[in-house]
C-alpha cells in the first residue's frame, strides 16, 4: 500500500547550532535508493501515488516515476523492494513492536503512546537530519517524519538495518520516506507495507544507490507482529505486498484498514471497530453486487480477504445468505455472516482465498444472493495483497566464507546483509545461478593487515582474488592452488614472506602475480629475511647427514627382519618406500583386534572382511588376503602402497595393515553404514527397508566423484581406480561417502601428464569402459565411465546388469537411454522416491551420466568437469530448501555405528561414509 503527501525541507544536524544549512540540491535531484527487506521476489506490476506524485512499481521492485513533467523539473523515485530472507546464527529475543525514528538523537515515546527508538542499533554509517516542514503546508507529519537518515559519507552500494525478529511469526512491516521535488511545488512522501513470516531470526532492511550521484535516506521502519489468526493461508517464506484495501460504506477516500492505526495504540491483530462498523450493502434481496479492481501486478499470486459483519439485529424469519464469485468461480457458498458470527452483531467474519492472474487480467468479486433469502449481500472491507514466494539467497557454505574473511579484515560492521542479493557486496562478483555463488573477492588498496583469510578456500567456484596493494603478512597458503576454478590471483604490493607455493608457479591455467613482496622466494635453498642463512644451509647439511644414517639403520633391520620372516614376500616390495603411512601390526595384534576374526562385515575378491577393534579404542575394518585370492598378493600390496600415497576426505584411509610371514592384512577406517550399493538396492534397502533421499544422493556422488577427482588431478603421478563401483563407495557417520578397493588401480608411473595405461583389462562387468576392453588402454575416462554407471544407479535405484532381463535391458545405460530421449524420465526414476523429487536436478544428473557413459572416451567429461556439475546440481537442491534442518535423518543415529547393524545390512562390501541430508518428505516438486 503506497501513500504520498507533504511538503518539505531538510537540514544537516551536524549544521544546526541556529544557522539553518540546507543540504545540496543534489540530494534531491534524481534520488534513486533501493531498499530490501531480506525477503526476495521477482515478479513485476505498478501501482500509482495521487497527483503530483506518479510512481511506477517494478518489483524487484523499481518506483520509477512517469509524470509529465517538464524535463527541466522532471524527477525520477527509483525504490527497489526486493524480498529475500538472510539467514543469521545469532537469534534475539526482541518481541513485540519495534518503532525505529531512523536519524533521531534520543529514544521517546509519541502522542500515542508508542515507544520510538533511534536507529543507531540497527545501522552503521549515514548521516542524521533533521526534516523541516513548510509551515504552509497541509501536511503536519509526525514525529517519525522528522528525522532521517541518508548515507553519502562512504560510497557503497548498499546499507543494511539488523531486525530482529522470530522465525515463523507473522509480521507486518511499514517504511517510510519523506521528500521533496527541488524545482517543483510538489512534495511528497511515501509509505509502504507488507506482511511476511520469515524462517530465521533476523532479517536486514537494505537500502541501496544505483547510481554513485544519489544517496539512499528513509525516516522510519515499524514492525508489528500480527496473529496468525489474521492471515491462516500464509506460508513460511512468503511476503504479502499490500495492493488495495477498501473500507466499504465509509466515508468517500476512506481507507481505514490496518495501515492506518499502527500510530495508535489499537492492535494491529484485526480490522478497527470503525472499519467494521460500515458496509456496503445491495438494495435488495434480489440484488447483486461487484467489486472490479485492477491489481497493479500480473502474472502473479494474490491474497484475498474479506471483512464482513452484520450490522442490523435480524428478525424472525429473516435470512442473509449469499455466494461469492471471484472472476466467475464460486469461492465462497452459502456464506451467512450472522451464523459465522455466532448470532452476534459487529463481529468481524474473515473469508480469504489465493489466486493467481495471467497478464493484464482483473479481479472480478460477485457477491449475489441466494435464492430465499430476505436480505440482500453486504461487505465491509477488502484487502488484496501480491504473494511472494522467496528465493535462494547466497549459498550458505559461500555466505559463511565470506562472513570469516569480513571477520579476519574486520569490516563485518562495514558490511551487511547477504553477500550476492540484490546487488553485490561492491568488492565481489557473484553469479546469476540459484543460489548465487561468489567468484571474485577484490579486496586490493583498502590498507588490510594480518594473513590471507582461510575461510577463502571454501570458495569454489571463486575464478578472481585481487588482494594487492595492502599491508598482508605471512606466507602465501597451499591450499590456493586447490581452488578448483581460480584463474587470477593477484598479490602484489604486500608484506607476504616465505616461499612461493610450486602448485602456483606451475599452473599455466592461473594468472598469477606477486611482485612487490621483498620477502617471498622462489625455487631458492634460502628466503630473505632469515636470521643466519649459513646456519641453515649447515643445519640442513648436518640434519641430512643424520637422518640418512638413520634411516639406512632402520633399512637394514627391516630387510634383515623381512629375509628371515617373509620370504615368500621378497619379489613384492612395496613402491611407496619403506615407511608407508599407517602402522605396521602383528599378526597376533591383528587377531586381538579382530577377537580372532570373530565378525565377518563382508567378502570381496581379496577374501573376508572382519570387524576390529584397537587396544585405543579405535575400531577397523581388517582385510584378509586369500591363500586363493584370484587378485592376489601382489594386488594386495599394490593397495597398500597407493593407500601410503594418496590421502583425501573422500578416500579410505589407511590404519595400518600385516606382512607376517604369508598373512597379508589390511586395516582401514571402519565405515557403519555399508556400501552405496547396499542402501540402492542391497541387504540395507530390502531387509533395513530404508532408503537413500535424493539430495542423499546427490551428495554421495559429488564426495565420490571428488575422491577420484583427486586420484587424476592431485596425485602425482596420476592414479586411476579402474574398479569404481557403488559396491566400492562407502558409506560412514553422517553419511560421509569414501571411494574404497584400490587392489585394481594403476598409476602412471610418471610425473609427466599421461593419457592412458595400457594394461590386461581387469574391472567388474556392468561398469566396465569398452574402450578400455577394445584397446587394453586405462585412461581418466575409463573412471568417468564406470562413474557414470554409478550416477544411473543412483536415479534408477538398480543394478547396472540384471542378466535375467530382457537383452535390451540388461544393461543399465541401455535401458535408460530410451526413456531419456524421448523426456520421460519418471519411468526411470526409482519407485523408492515417489513424488517426492527434485526433478530439475535429476534431469542434470541423469544428462551428466549418460555423457559420461558415451562409447568412446573422447566424448566424455573429464571427472574435474563430472565434480563441477555435480556441485552446482547438488547447490541447487541444498538451496531449494528441500530438507527441515531441524529433522533429525534416520542415519544420524549413534546405534546404526554399531557393528551389529553393519554387519546385519552389509553381505558384499567391504566399509563405507557420506555426508547427507534427509529422508522422508519435505520435498518441492519442480517441473521441467
Amino acid at each position: 500500500m503506497w501513500k504520498s503527501y507533504c511538503p518539505v525541507e531538510l537540514t544537516s544536524v551536524a549544521a544546526w547550532n541556529g544557522n539553518r544549512t540546507k543540504l545540496v540540491p543534489e540530494w534531491y535531484k534524481n534520488l534513486h535508493m533501493l531498499l530490501y527487506v531480506q525477503l526476495k521476489t521477482d515478479v513485476r506490476g505498478s501501482a500509482s501515488l495521487p497527483s503530483g506524485c506518479e510512481v511506477m512499481v517494478d518489483l524487484r521492485m523499481d518506483l520509477r516515476s512517469g509524470g509529465r513533467m517538464n524535463p527541466r523539473t522532471a524527477y525520477l523515485v527509483s525504490l527497489f523492494l526486493a524480498v529475500e530472507l538472510a539467514c543469521l546464527r545469532r537469534s534475539s529475543a526482541q518481541s513485540g513492536w519495534l518503532s525505529i525514528d531512523c536519524g533521531a538523537p534520543k529514544a521517546y515515546v509519541d502522542a500515542n503512546g508508542v515507544s520510538w527508538v533511534p536507529d543507531t542499533d540497527y545501522v552503521t554509517g549515514g548521516t542524521s537530519v533533521n526534516v523541516l516542514v513548510d509551515p504552509s503546508s497541509p501536511f503536519k507529519p509526525s514525529q517519525d517524519f522528522k528525522t532521517a537518515r541518508y548515507f553519502s559519507d562512504v560510497p557503497r552500494k548498499r546499507y543494511c538495518y539488523r531486525i530482529p525478529t522470530k522465525r515463523n511469526q507473522l509480521y507486518l512491516l511499514k517504511y517510510n520516506f519523506l521528500f521533496r521535488r527541488l524545482w517543483w511545488q510538489a512534495h511528497c512522501y511515501v509509505q509502504s507495507d507488507l506482511m511476511f513470516r520469515p524462517s530465521v531470526d533476523n532479517v536486514y532492511v537494505c537500502l541501496f544507490r544505483t547510481s554513485s550521484g544519489d544517496d539512499p535516506f528513509i525516516n522510519s521502519l515499524q514492525l508489528r507482529p500480527l496473529e496468525d489468526t489474521m492471515y491462516s493461508l500464509m506460508e513460511v517464506d512468503t511476503v504479502y505486498l499490500s495492493q488495495e484495501r477498501g473500507n466499504y460504506g465509509a466515508p468517500a477516500g476512506s481507507k481505514l484498514l490496518l495501515s492506518s492505526v499502527l500510530g495508535s495504540g489499537f492492535a494491529v491483530n484485526k480490522p478497527p471497530p470503525a472499519v467494521m462498523n460500515t458496509a456496503a450493502q445491495a438494495a435488495d434481496a434480489m440484488t447483486s453486487f461487484s467489486l472490479l479492481l485492477r491489481p497493479t501486478f500480473t502474472n502473479t499470486s494474490f491474497f484475498v480477504n474479506l471483512y464482513f459483519a452484520e450490522l442490523k439485529v435480524l428478525t424472525a424469519g429473516q435470512t442473509r445468505v449469499f455466494d461469492i464469485f471471484i472472476n466467475n468461480v464460486l469461492k465462497f457458498p452459502l456464506v451467512n455472516i450472522f451464523s459465522l458470527a455466532e448470532n452476534a452483531l459487529y463481529k468481524p467474519v474473515q473469508l480469504s482465498t489465493n489466486l493467481t492472474l495471467t497478464a493484464n487480467a482483473e479481479i472480478n468479486i460477485t457477491i449475489s444472493p441466494v435464492d430465499g433469502t430476505s436480505l440482500g449481500p453486504l461487505v465491509n472491507a477488502l484487502e488484496i495483497h501480491s504473494l511472494h514466494r522467496i528465493q535462494s539467497r547466497t549459498l550458505d557454505r559461500d555466505a559463511l566464507a565470506i562472513e570469516n574473511v569480513k571477520k579476519s579484515f574486520e569490516l563485518t560492521d562495514s558490511w551487511t546483509g547477504d553477500p550476492c542479493l540484490l546487488l553485490p557486496y561492491d568488492w565481489l562478483n557473484c553469479t546469476a545461478a540459484f543460489p548465487p555463488r561468489v567468484t571474485a573477492v577484490m579486496l586490493s588498496n583498502n590498507n588490510l593487515t594480518g594473513p590471507i583469510p582461510a575461510g577463502l578456500k571454501d570458495l569454489t567456484d571463486l575464478t578472481t582474488l585481487r588482494l594487492f596493494n595492502n599491508k598482508l603478512t605471512g606466507s602465501i597458503p597451499s591450499w590456493l592452488a586447490l581452488l578448483p576454478n581460480l584463474t587470477e590471483l593477484d598479490l602484489r604490493n604486500n608484506d607476504l614472506s616465505g616461499r612461493v607455493p610450486e602448485a602456483l608457479l606451475t599452473n599455466s591455467a592461473l594468472a598469477f602475480r606477486f611482485e612487490g613482496n621483498s620477502r617471498l622466494c622462489v625455487n631458492a635453498t634460502s628466503c630473505p629475511g632469515d636470521k643466519s642463512n649459513v646456519g641453515v644451509v649447515v643445519g640442513v647439511v648436518v640434519g641430512t647427514v643424520a637422518v640418512a644414517i638413520i634411516v639406512a639403520l632402520v633399512v637394514v633391520y627391516f630387510f634383515w627382519s623381512a629375509r628371515k620372516k617373509r620370504a615368500p614376500l621378497e619379489k613384492i616390495p612395496l613402491q611407496g618406500g619403506e615407511n608407508p603411512r599407517g602402522s605396521k601390526f602383528t599378526y597376533a595384534q591383528v587377531m586381538f583386534a579382530t577377537k580372532n576374526n570373530h565378525k565377518m562385515l563382508g567378502k570381496g575378491g581379496f577374501g573376508p572382511v572382519y570387524y576390529g577393534k584397537l587396544q585405543d579404542g579405535q575400531e577397523v575394518a581388517v582385510k584378509v588376503s586369500s591363500k586363493v585370492s584370484a587378485q592376489g598378493s601382489r594386488e594386495f600390496i599394490n593397495e597398500i602402497d597407493l593407500l601410503t600415497k594418496v590421502h583425501h576426505k573422500n578416500l579410505v584411509t589407511l590404519v595400518g595393515y600385516c606382512n607376517d610371514g604369508n598373512n597379508l592384512m589390511l586395516m582401514y577406517e571402519y565405515m557403519p553404514l555399508g556400501s552405496l550399493q547396499d542402501h540402492l538396492y542391497g541387504s540395507i534397502k530390502k531387509e533395513k527397508k530404508l532408503f537413500l533421499d535424493w539430495p542423499t544422493r546427490i551428495h554421495i556422488a559429488l564426495q565420490a566423484a571428488q575422491g577420484l577427482e583427486y586420484l587424476h588431478r592431485g596425485c602425482s603421478p596420476a592414479i586411476f581406480h579402474r574398479d569404481v563401483k557403488s559396491n566400492n563407495i562407502l558409506l560412514g557417520h553422517k553419511m560421509v561417502a569414501k571411494v574404497a578397493d584400490f587392489g585394481l588401480s594403476k598409476s602412471t608411473n610418471s610425473n609427466e601428464a599421461v593419457s592412458h595405461v595400457s594394461t590386461m583389462v581387469k574391472g567388474t562387468m556392468g561398469y566396465l569402459d569398452p574402450d578400455y576392453f577394445n584397446t587394453n588402454q586405462l585412461t581418466e575416462k575409463s573412471d568417468v565411465y564406470s562413474f557414470g554407471i554409478v550416477l544411473l544407479e543412483l536415479i534408477c535405484g538398480r543394478a547396472p546388469l540384471v542378466p535375467d532381463l530382457p537383452e535390451q535391458e540388461r544393461r543399465l545405460d541401455q535401458w535408460a537411454r530410451p526413456y531419456l530421449s524421448n523426456e520421460n524420465i519418471q519411468m526411470i526414476v526409482d519407485p523408492s522416491f515417489g513424488d517426492k523429487y527434485h526433478l530439475e536436478s535429476v534431469w542434470r544428473v541423469a544428462e551428466l551420466a549418460m555423457q559420461s557413459v558415451e562409447p568412446r572416451g573422447i566424448h566424455r567429461p573429464k571427472m574435474r568437469e563430472v565434480v563441477q556439475e555435480l556441485r552446482e546440481t547438488y547447490a541447487m537442491v541444498e538451496g531449494a530448501h528441500l530438507v527441515d534442518a531441524h529433522q533429525r535423518p534416520w542415519w544420524n543415529n549413534e546405534n546404526l555405528d554399531s557393528p551389529d547393524f553393519y554387519s546385519d545390512a552389509h553381505a558384499q562390501s567391504s566399509t563405507g561414509s557420506s555426508n547427507a541430508l534427509h529422508s522422508g518428505e519435505n520435498f518441492r516438486l519442480i517441473s521441467r
